[in-house]
């Protein structure tokens, strides 16, 4: 094995899963012995595991509270494992793990740290709590990082301007995490056999959210809508796609408003760019982000987006042009923008053609690129 060796670190593996496989692969090829440390989900990922098998994984006990024992126990676990093989670079993801990694790198002295913002807790409109707990941190934290990745402005001007790291000029912007755009391209026929296994007619103008079902993602600015939509239109048909804590809530709601045969609750699948496929239109109605995935994907299929005017969906949906920004939980602008684009449909196909042509720029292999020149610039090369 290689003497030569990198750690990425992330609460969850789902995150790693979802976002950095190509990056560990990028280490890999390069020569570099990669390992990662994450709250592991080995039955949910074994076979995707069985993939990579050159990654050495660490299961640590994360936790999203910073305030938790856990976090105690995590970054003893770390430590552990930092001193153990004595990595030459750490990249480590999602803010508490961050903070954890980065205060045990710093007592491992790691030589090179790079730390990937996919949105900071503290931003406009943002709880006080928020500014008054992690703001503070991350300002502490930016000084032991050679180099912090923010994914959009906002997050950008904040830590460039406020943020002083280990090495000078050390704050940049990328275009997210990068998405295989080719895996999403559209079929010229819909599958109208899978969209019919969906539960959905031939016919129906279908919108599809992907999101964890959870609080933040704020799924019910669609179902109050649709309450509304459904009484003019019956053939809008909405697709909830991914699980989370609130699934049962959710259900319920959605039965409790006799939206059962609007609206359909998925669940978790891997099968979404076939979802993206028979989908008009896609939607997202968070009250925070950083760089939408989900966004991104939608665009890559050439879907029109409707989204929380908001920090993140801003940087991708151009309002009147991919898509619509609505105030978040603005019901009556999100009926409108639904409307328009369920009833113009010159006005659809041209935004179909300027979501492809804007998600260019967010291709995976630019953004591996993008990322390997951040290594290269604080001085470990890749």
């Amino acid at each position: 094995m290689s003497s030569k060796r990198v750690l990425f670190t992330a609460t969850v593996q789902s995150h790693i899963m979802n976002f950095h496989l190509p990056y560990l692969q990028h280490w890999y090829q390069k020569g570099y012995e990669v390992h990662v440390a994450t709250q592991m989900d080995e039955n949910k990922y074994t076979e995707k595991m069985a993939e990579y098998p050159y990654v050495v994984w660490h299961h640590i006990d994360f936790s999203r509270n910073p305030f938790s024992k856990a976090t105690v126990t995590s970054y003893l676990q770390l430590k552990e494992v930092m001193n153990k093989y004595q990595f030459e670079l750490m990249h480590t993801h999602t803010p508490v793990a961050s903070i954890v990694s980065r205060y045990a790198a710093k007592k491992c002295k790691i030589p090179k740290v790079v730390y990937t913002a996919h949105g900071f807790h503290f931003f406009k409109g943002a709880p006080i709590q928020n500014w008054l707990i992690y703001y503070p941190i991350e300002k502490y934290m930016a000084r032991h990082t050679d180099a912090l990745i923010t994914m959009n402005e906002e997050d950008y001007q904040i830590a460039n301007k406020k943020f002083k790291t280990r090495q000078s000029n050390g704050v940049y912007k990328v275009n997210g995490v990068g998405l295989d755009i080719e895996k999403y391209a559209v079929s010229e026929q819909k599958d109208l056999d899978f969209k019919r296994s969906l539960g959905l007619s031939e016919n129906d103008f279908v919108i599809t959210i992907v999101a964890e079902l959870i609080k933040r993602k704020n799924h019910m600015q669609m179902i109050l809508a649709m309450e509304e939509i459904k009484k003019i239109h019956k053939d809008i048909k909405v697709l909830f796609v991914g699980d989370g804590v609130l699934y049962d809530e959710l259900k319920q709601i959605v039965a409790t408003k006799d939206l059962t045969d609007t609206i359909h609750i998925l669940g978790y699948r891997n099968d979404v760019a076939k979802i993206l496929n028979i989908t008009d239109c896609c939607a997202l109605f968070s009250h925070h982000e950083g760089l939408p995935k989900n966004i991104m994907e939608a665009m890559a299929a050439g879907k029109p987006v409707i989204a929380s005017n908001i920090r993140g969906n801003q940087d991708l949906v151009i309002d009147e042009k991919t898509g619509y920004l609505v105030p978040y939980n603005c019901i009556k602008e999100t009926i409108q923008s639904v409307e328009k684009i369920y009833m113009l449909k010159d006005t659809r196909n041209l935004m179909s053609i300027d979501s492809l042509s804007t998600i260019q720029k967010y291709e995976i292999v630019n953004l591996v690129e993008k990322v390997s020149e951040i290594y290269n610039a604080i001085g470990k090369e890749a």
